[in-house]
């Protein structure tokens, strides 16, 4: 069928290979902090801000960290050093 064809699922929406799962709208219903019920951890790896992480995961449905942001983290530096290309 062309919804097949398309990768359209019976709903509507977009439908994704095995090992994904799509949810329901459920999933994300309130919880006791956001869309969870626990916040994010504190430790982020590269230096990521705490309260970005947490809107992001928790209280975002829409859009997520602003352009650019992860270039703000130690993250190429440290990426570079670990995987090096010889």
């Amino acid at each position: 069928s062309l919804k097949e064809f398309l990768g359209i699922g019976e709903m509507g929406g977009q439908v994704y290979p095995e090992p994904c799962v799509m949810g329901d709208e459920s999933i994300m219903s309130q919880k006791a902090h956001g869309t969870s019920n626990v916040p994010v951890q504190k430790d982020l790896r590269w230096s990521c801000d705490y309260d970005t992480a947490d809107r992001i995961c928790n209280f975002n449905r829409h859009y997520a960290e602003y352009r650019g942001y992860w270039a703000t983290t130690p993250f190429l530096k440290e990426a570079k050093e670990q995987y090096e290309v010889e």
